[in-house]
């Protein structure tokens, strides 16, 4: 089912999923789940990456700024768990490269840390 996009009438399903990702970052909020939204992201980007791409790097530069914003301890290893499972995820299917990812989300190292913790868990914020 990977890389299906499903029609319902006229509107393909990425792009409501693209235009409900837009909505969350204009209204502040990241995806829940960094695996689910990083495989909704890889269907999408196997039709045409441009807009997809910037979709992602917005979501990773909120959760970012949403990181170093954090008051607490607590609340800077919630998102640092988040950007973890997000880079472990995109590596896993394989939606861009490591370096990409690593430049970008988080380094290799930080991402093995959070292999095996749950980095997905509870996050809208």
């Amino acid at each position: 089912m990977f890389g299906r996009h499903f029609v319902v009438g006229q509107v393909n399903m990425s792009e409501i999923f693209l235009e409900t990702v837009e909505q969350y970052i204009t209204s502040q909020h990241h995806w829940k789940q960094a695996n689910d939204f990083a495989a909704e992201v890889g269907k999408c980007m196997l039709k045409d990456s441009t807009r997809r791409q910037a979709v992602l790097e917005e979501m990773v530069h909120l959760a970012k700024q949403k990181r170093d914003a954090a008051r607490d301890l607590q609340g800077r290893r919630l998102f640092r768990r988040y950007l973890g499972g997000l880079a472990n995820a995109l590596h896993m299917y394989q939606i861009l490269s490591q370096n990409w990812i690593n430049q970008h989300v988080t380094s290799a190292s930080t991402q093995a840390y959070y292999r095996d913790s749950k980095p997905t868990s509870g996050l809208l914020i």
